[in-house]
């Protein structure tokens, strides 16, 4: 079963049940539903664009498995700052066969091109080592403005999407994705009551920069509901994830109480825990 997030839930409306939902306690600083409302068929009757990406991870290098989606150029420039700048009017084409292309280095970077150039052909942006499915996903969230995932899906796989979609909103700069899929990411969780596991973890350090929120979420999961049992823990050295160990030791150590007794008398009181027994 799938669900929504619909990230005009400020107005009271909550996609997941069709009742009201708390999302934004303070709206006086968060202006993007507004913005949203106000451009809400601004694109109608705008350019079309196209977005080409790759059918599967890991297949980019093949022609075939190629998709190229289209979208309002409007609607995509005015969410995201990377699509934006590649789509400048002022930046020369690059002439490749009687099409215009904008292709992605990976890092965010891009070389951009003006479609008039070339007898009025559709500009393309290439991320081509982007998965369909995450273009999908953000193109939907600019139309309908919900952000999907599967409830009663593979966990894993759930939160491995919502952490890509998470991602690939980091690499187009696109704070309003992030916001509401930041908003889908805690409300999966709260409903299947189930935290992300390490796999999760992993796909979160992968696809954001240090101090990211979505770093820091999973840091918090860890630091404040982790158990011996329930959590994975005997896999953490196995991760190859350093900056995700560091995180969270640098979390648990901010949370922790201070000890009972003086920082150098606790160990002395306690000695016995730590000798050997003899015979």
């Amino acid at each position: 079963m799938a669900a929504g997030f619909n990230f005009n839930a400020f107005n009271g409306f909550n996609a997941f049940s069709g009742q009201g939902l708390p999302v934004n306690q303070n709206p006086g600083k968060e202006n993007e539903a507004e913005n949203s409302r106000k451009r809400k068929f601004d694109y109608l009757g705008d350019d079309m664009m196209s977005v080409r990406c790759s059918r599967s991870a890991g297949l980019a290098s093949s022609n075939s498995a190629k998709v190229s989606i289209s979208v309002h150029k409007s609607l995509i420039t005015a969410d995201s700052e990377f699509f934006r700048a590649a789509l400048k009017p002022e930046w020369k084409p690059e002439w490749n066969g009687g099409s215009t292309a904008v292709k992605s280095e990976g890092n965010g970077d891009a070389t951009a091109v003006n479609s008039e150039w070339n007898g009025g052909a559709t500009p393309t942006v290439d991320l081509e080592e982007e998965d369909v499915e995450m273009v999908k996903m953000y193109i939907h969230f600019l139309y309908k403005r919900i952000v999907d995932f599967e409830v009663h899906g593979n966990i894993t796989v759930s939160y491995g999407n919502l952490f890509k979609a998470y991602g690939f909103g980091e690499k187009i700069i696109s704070n309003e994705f992030q916001n509401a899929t930041m908003r889908a990411i805690i409300e999966y969780q709260y409903r299947i009551k189930t935290f992300p596991g390490n796999d999760s973890v992993q796909i979160a350090y992968q696809k954001t920069p240090p101090n990211s929120p979505l770093r820091r979420l999973v840091v918090d999961y860890w630091a404040k509901a982790a158990n011996l049992t329930a959590w994975q823990i005997d896999l953490l050295p196995g991760m190859n994830c350093p900056e995700f160990l560091h995180d969270l030791i640098k979390a648990l150590l901010e949370n922790r109480p201070a000890p009972d007794f003086g920082k150098y008398k606790l160990w002395r009181n306690r000695q016995h825990e730590f000798l050997k027994k003899l015979k």
